[in-house]
């Protein structure tokens, strides 16, 4: 105000006194800033859906030049690019630059230790006993990671698990594979850690191998084996035979990554049944599995002739 008066030649108005006595009173004050019974102002700004404390300050003067300067930093943000750690380290480098410019200080809270709820890492939170749990949110439901010694262990686990997730297209998966799929991730992690993979509660329906509970596409045989069968290319395939629920889940989701891009427009019968086989030998053998061949009559029934020939 005084630069533009002045310029046009004129002197600065004289404001009138406030007949409610000084204008340092709460109502006085611009939005966003109070005093404090010790006599100094303090501020607070609203962004990326919190109310932050902005810092201390000796006059409202100081106190609205430093939150003038924070929202040019931070209005103009990309927030939809950063992770919460990410928002927090911009804000608090805004917060300093501003404060520090205009001789304010940062009231630093005294707090417990930094493994309270509130200051844990994403998707980590502390147990009655000291560990620190850690849970992510894979497909449509949360999933309990591990158990640590330290909230660092239990974040790097949250962290990697994340990554995985990231690289897999959960969408194209059945509920159970997804889950088959976080088993493995979660097995690479926890022991990334130096940890064991945290056993699970067994259903009280009894053994998780009944037909009910096993994946979709797998089923178990009379022998206990577990076979599975995988619709593509516009048939009911058989992918093979395998010791555990889990190997026959994994079998699946490799031949699904491997043959779900192709482009079966461009192949004729032969190349599509050579290519199915090549991803089921791959994906069989991967996980220690085998594939049953059923034993056929003689190779002359009009079934087993080669595509354009006729008995």
């Amino acid at each position: 105000q005084k630069k533009a008066v002045e310029a046009m030649g004129m002197s600065v108005p004289k404001r009138k006194k406030s007949k409610r006595g000084k204008a340092t009173s709460e109502r006085d004050l611009p939005r966003g800033i109070w005093k404090t019974s010790s006599g100094k102002f303090q501020s607070m700004i609203t962004w990326s859906g919190k109310d932050r404390y902005v810092g201390s300050f000796d006059t409202p003067e100081q106190t609205s030049s430093a939150l003038i300067s924070m929202k040019k930093d931070l209005y103009n943000a990309e927030l939809s690019t950063l992770g919460a750690d990410e928002v927090t380290a911009l804000f608090r480098t805004s917060q300093k630059k501003a404060v520090e410019a205009v001789g304010g200080f940062i009231q630093v809270k005294k707090r417990a230790k930094a493994s309270s709820e509130r200051d844990l890492p994403t998707g980590v939170s502390k147990t009655s006993s000291g560990k620190f749990h850690a849970r992510l949110k894979w497909g449509d439901n949360q999933h309990y990671i591990g158990t640590f010694d330290s909230s660092e262990q239990a974040s790097a686990a949250y962290v990697l698990i994340r990554k995985e997730r990231d690289n897999v297209e959960l969408s194209v998966l059945g509920g159970n594979e997804v889950n088959a799929a976080f088993d493995a991730a979660q097995k690479k992690a926890v022991e990334a850690m130096g940890m064991s993979v945290p056993k699970r509660k067994k259903s009280k329906r009894g053994k998780a191998t009944s037909e009910r509970d096993l994946p979709r596409g797998i089923w178990k045989t009379s022998s206990g084996k577990f076979q599975s069968m995988i619709t593509w290319s516009g048939k009911d395939r058989y992918v093979g035979s395998f010791d555990t629920p889990e190997q026959t889940s994994s079998a699946l989701i490799s031949m699904k990554k491997d043959l779900y891009n192709a482009e079966l427009s461009t192949l004729g019968a032969d190349e599509v049944t050579a290519l199915f086989r090549t991803s089921q030998k791959k994906a069989v053998e991967a996980v220690g599995g085998f594939i049953q061949v059923k034993k056929r009559a003689k190779a002359s029934s009009e079934r087993d002739l080669p595509t354009g020939v006729s008995k």
